[in-house]
């Protein structure tokens, strides 16, 4: 990650039903289940568009002894936290802000220091969508506030059917109102809206991070008996999803991400096989469908299927 300035910061778990394990122990999940687990601690570089950090923390440990110790690793490295709304609290802006350190920080619909009232004069589009920005200075940095006017529209919507069905009422329409279609954002970055609304939408990458590591790469439990194996697992998760990762790159750069999947390269691609005659060892047939993947890819066959194989 050296020289790479927007990090996005975010935790997770996985459970483990070890007795051995020290770094398992109890604690809340996100969905309220309190089972031993091991905390996950994932940096994901927006820059380089991919993670950069994996690392198992105890269960007990959440967020703000995560990122005070993180701030410690990465001091004087001009490093800017994009967190997650859940992260989001007044001591970790402090505690950001006294390191030195940038941060973009969301903030719940709740936070006192949310101004529904601000004027919102900047405008800009964010993928086909068009968004109102107002900003102003508070004690703590600057305070962002978006509108996505569809999505204002969506959120009423809603909220009116639901004082139809007796579910909400008039008075709660009119206090939450101000509130419909919009996204307030702590920063002691002085920034253009639509940089700070960018760098906060990019971070969606550290979910597609931990959502491919629990569920493509089945890392959502520990079947280990030591803390060297827990340390093991995780350098083998992380240099597979890293992998998973350069390999959406590829794609990406070849323009075919819309097309073809990572999971469908791969699978294409297990068609090619080692044959071991003992005395000779040769790859199976290439399908024409395979080579021209890999030339859409921008590479020759034989970049990847070598005539000459090492015995």
């Amino acid at each position: 990650m050296e020289g790479k300035r927007f990090l996005a910061f975010d935790l997770s778990s996985v459970f483990s039903w070890s007795e051995n394990i020290r770094l398992a122990e109890k604690g809340y999940n996100p969905k309220g289940v309190y089972l031993d687990q091991v905390n996950l601690l994932l940096l994901y570089s927006l820059d380089l568009r991919e993670p950069v950090m994996l690392k198992p923390l105890p269960g007990s440990v959440r967020d703000v002894k995560a990122i005070k110790r993180e701030i410690s690793l990465l001091e004087g490295k001009n490093v800017v936290f994009v967190l997650d709304r859940g992260l989001a609290s007044y001591r970790i802006a402090k505690l950001l802000e006294e390191s030195g350190q940038g941060y973009i920080m969301p903030l719940k619909r709740n936070f006192r220091i949310i101004d529904y009232s601000l004027e919102l004069g900047e405008v800009f589009t964010y993928r086909g969508r068009g968004i109102r920005c107002g900003r102003k200075r508070t004690p703590l940095g600057y305070l962002y506030l978006f509108e996505d006017p569809k999505l204002r529209g969506e959120e009423e919507s809603l909220f009116i059917a639901a004082v139809e069905r007796g579910e909400e009422s008039g008075e709660r329409y009119k206090e939450e109102g101000r509130k419909f279609g919009k996204l307030a954002i702590l920063s002691n970055l002085d920034a253009p809206g639509r940089e700070i609304y960018s760098k906060y939408k990019e971070r969606e990458g550290v979910e597609v991070a931990f959502d491919t590591l629990k569920n493509t790469l089945d890392f959502d439990k520990v079947y280990v008996q030591s803390r060297e194996g827990v340390y093991g697992y995780f350098f083998i998760a992380f240099n597979s999803l890293l992998l998973y990762f350069k390999t959406m790159s590829m794609l990406r750069e070849a323009g075919m991400l819309e097309k073809v999947s990572v999971e469908d390269l791969l699978l294409q691609l297990s068609k090619v096989f080692l044959v071991d005659f003992g005395h000779k060892r040769v790859l199976s047939e290439i399908p024409k469908q395979v080579e021209d993947l890999v030339r859409d890819l921008g590479l020759k066959p034989s970049d990847l299927f070598p005539n000459f194989l090492r015995s």
